[in-house]
């Protein structure tokens, strides 16, 4: 589902009017309230996030000959953020509960305040933390590593969510300090990028995630009811009738598939803590890839086991990029050399060894969860590693027959409703001048296409998590998933194919034909451009 550009468009002009409001001088004065009254300078420029825009200040102190600085992050969030001040309260929240219950490395929270106060010039919320110097790094970075590095970063990573896994909870919730700081609680809504762009982008989520939740069922039937609102609510979730009905077949069978997948015995918790956006530009390393800090503990919240997983990044693509098959043979071997850095604790039963097995990632239990939390990567991981483990080919006529069922008529009104929401949008799209929408294959943009028509055409066998890829003999298991990934690049490419979907899709449409020969170009394009770099490991020097 690609996004409203309107009400993208709409906050991007926001955060700009936001953002020039605000007064350089005042965000010095704040910091220097909140630290003694010292002065303080900007020693870099201002930063832009999604949801946030941080000020970077510095306090000189000069004792004798020797001159030291303190560096701090003057943070504020955006008018992205729907609820400021209940975001801070949580992430605050969490910060200190991290701080002091683990020793995972967390900026230090020196001030914040909600609003206009005698210590805030600025009149904004806020949060004041330690500044952390690291270096930038990508998830693609990893496989490129020498064994040695990536175990010890492995082993740092491994340790730090084993921590957050052992943080056990009664609630699904996001935490809130007491009125005296001195307890925790997860008390409030759980919080998620997606259902704070949900509100912010006027899609009105409210009644399906506004308390704590009790029971995994109770929750995954909360996140599914988001998933499904966002589809039926915003415009453009759909290309053309087609697309609508292959989505709205998607999201019912999903159902079905998400309540089997539910383990009974942990209904009822434990719930543990996650942070809610664990990925490369979060982990603040040092050259050696050491982890310095664990930043941007927004979004964190408690949530059942099952959806407590494994990073998906460790390749450099997100779960609904991995999930096919010549992304997903690199991750499998990333993935075990991950598995293998996990703290050993035979008798533990809160060791995440014992939870995530060396198998999970050829497993749907690895992908349900970002198909939950992301609702741009449901699609993918639908068609490529859940449907296709119980079907075989799909095909319109399939689709046809299920909303023809006779208990299915409201179905075939929300296909007619989300056509006519697709016409209104482009109406006001191409009023307001912003160019139209495109599916991604034909726009040029960086994402993954999604799967829905490729998906169509392959057989059952072709599963990217039916069973991991063998090593051949000579090679590393990386240098294997090299040669299948130039397999597969041939083949996804090759007239042969293409010709062969054309006469499996006889009744498609010329439009789709031509999608679906694009994402083939497309797909090879970007592999031997970027995915073949990902895979490649250095070897030893020659002496």
């Amino acid at each position: 589902m690609d996004l409203d550009r309107l009400q993208k468009h709409r906050v991007q002009l926001l955060c700009e009017e936001f953002i020039a409001s605000i007064d350089p001088d005042k965000v010095r004065s704040l910091a220097t309230l909140h630290n003694s009254n010292r002065p303080c300078t900007v020693f870099a420029e201002a930063q832009k996030g999604s949801y946030n825009i941080c000020y970077f200040v510095q306090f000189d102190h000069i004792d004798g000959e020797e001159q030291s600085h303190q560096r701090w992050v003057v943070r504020f969030p955006l008018p992205s953020v729907y609820d400021a001040t209940e975001k801070l309260k949580s992430e605050i929240a969490t910060m200190k509960y991290v701080l002091e219950n683990t020793s995972i490395p967390v900026p230090r929270v020196h001030g914040y305040g909600f609003g206009s106060d005698e210590k805030n010039p600025t009149g904004l919320p806020f949060i004041l933390m330690d500044y952390v110097q690291g270096k930038k790094w990508r998830g693609s970075d990893l496989p490129k590593l020498p064994e040695e590095t990536s175990h010890k970063f492995y082993q740092q990573l491994g340790g730090i969510l084993s921590q957050l896994r052992c943080q056990e909870f009664s609630r699904i919730g996001s935490l809130v300090l007491s009125e005296d700081g001195s307890s925790w609680k997860a008390s409030n809504r759980p919080l998620s990028q997606d259902l704070n762009d949900l509100s912010v982008w006027e899609l009105d989520p409210s009644g399906i995630m506004d308390h704590t939740f009790g029971s995994t069922v109770e929750y995954l039937f909360a996140l599914y009811t988001l998933l499904y609102h966002r589809f039926k609510k915003q415009r453009n979730s759909v290309y053309d009738e087609e697309d609508a009905k292959e989505k709205i077949f998607a999201l019912e069978q999903f159902r079905a598939i998400l309540f089997r997948w539910i383990k009974q015995e942990e209904n009822y918790g434990p719930f543990v803590l996650m942070h809610g956006d664990l990925r490369p530009s979060n982990i603040i390393i040092d050259d050696d890839f050491n982890i310095l800090s664990i930043v941007d503990w927004e979004w964190s919240r408690t949530v059942p086991l099952q959806l407590f997983t494994p990073p998906t990044w460790l390749t450099g693509y997100d779960a609904g990029a991995v999930v096919k098959s010549y992304f997903h043979v690199p991750y499998i071997f990333e993935y075990m050399k991950f598995w293998a850095a996990l703290p050993k604790q035979k008798n533990n039963r809160k060791a995440l060894r014992n939870t995530w097995t060396g198998a999970m990632s050829t497993k749907p239990s690895l992908y349900i969860p970002s198909a939950l939390h992301r609702f741009c990567e449901f699609e993918n991981i639908y068609w490529e590693a859940l449907h296709n483990r119980s079907h075989s080919v799909i095909t319109d006529s399939m689709i046809d027959t299920f909303l023809h069922q006779r208990d299915n008529a409201d179905l075939l009104d929300l296909v007619h409703q989300k056509v006519e929401d697709l016409k209104s949008y482009q109406i006001d799209l191409e009023a307001s001048g912003i160019p139209l929408d495109l599916p991604k294959e034909l726009d040029g943009g960086d994402t993954i296409p999604n799967g829905t028509v490729e998906r169509k055409v392959q057989e059952k066998s072709e599963g990217p998590l039916d069973e991991a890829p063998s090593q051949e003999p000579g090679k590393t298991p990386v240098q294997s998933a090299a040669t299948e990934a130039d397999d597969q690049i041939e083949k996804k490419s090759g007239p042969s194919e293409v010709e062969a979907s054309v006469e499996a899709r006889k009744n498609a449409s010329v439009r789709r034909i031509v999608l679906l020969m694009k994402r083939r170009i497309r797909d090879s394009q970007k592999l031997v451009h970027k995915n073949l770099e990902v895979l490649r490991v250095r070897q030893p020097e020659r002496t």
